[in-house]
């Protein structure tokens, strides 16, 4: 169902769901399975199915409650754990498609990030009353926005990106530690830890100054003698 590269593919609308939840169980199947479905989705094809979660984040009739949740279970969530499965992560042969992924959700100045992970908060507030949901769905969307700021060098300085940051730490405040998997609640107060280190860092870099360009003219001078002036370099002996 990864449309071939080309103007006139089709979006899967309802179909997209099964597309990604196949996706994940093939993640999960085998090395191989895994390589390919990675591997695919890196490409335009693939990036044009990810690009439909997207436009279903934005899509108007989506803004209620009960439809971002679906959104964000059904379209979003599956993208994050494939992209956070470890064996994903930890793949040399993986590296240059999820460097594509990653660059893909970053989007333009951060754009993209912005828009998804924003999302992403406003819907896990909503699930913190599903703390077993909630705690799993949170580890893999803080991976995820961990790997996309850790590759593109201008996120660690974007104030919204930050932001989000901020609120993902805050969502795992919220859960109660005690209640759910200790090992994955612990791991994302680690990564939560370095993205704040990251942003930190960012923070103290100096802002670049525009540096003014001057323009000179260029002159030649020829020195000439004058004609009562002796030139004992041009006499003759």
């Amino acid at each position: 169902m990864i449309p071939r590269p080309g103007p006139h593919n089709r979006p899967l609308t309802r179909q997209l769901p099964a597309f990604f939840k196949t996706a994940l169980k093939l993640v999960d199947k085998d090395a191989g399975s895994r390589q390919e479905v990675v591997t695919e989705l890196a490409n335009d094809g693939g990036l044009q199915r990810i690009n439909e979660v997207v436009e279903a984040i934005q899509e108007p009739r989506n803004s209620s409650l009960s439809a971002r949740k679906t959104v964000f279970r059904d379209l979003l969530l599956p993208v994050f754990y494939i992209l956070s499965r470890p064996q994903v992560k930890s793949s040399f042969v993986l590296e240059s498609a999820l460097q594509t992924l990653f660059n893909y959700l970053f989007g333009l100045a951060g754009r993209r990030a912005t828009l998804i992970f924003n999302f992403t908060v406003n819907v896990l507030q909503e699930l913190l009353n599903l703390p077993g949901f909630a705690i799993n769905a949170l580890h893999s969307s803080v991976s995820v926005f961990g790997d996309i700021v850790a590759v593109n060098g201008t996120a660690s300085v974007n104030p919204e990106l930050q932001d989000i940051a901020e609120a993902f730490g805050g969502l795992h405040a919220g859960i109660d530690g005690n209640i759910v998997n200790s090992l994955v609640y612990n791991e994302i107060g680690a990564m939560l830890k370095t993205l704040s280190r990251r942003f930190a860092h960012g923070n103290k870099l100096p802002e670049l100054e525009p540096v003014s360009t001057v323009v000179t003219k260029a002159q030649f001078h020829v020195e000439r003698d004058l004609p009562e002036a002796f030139n004992p370099w041009s006499a003759t002996r």
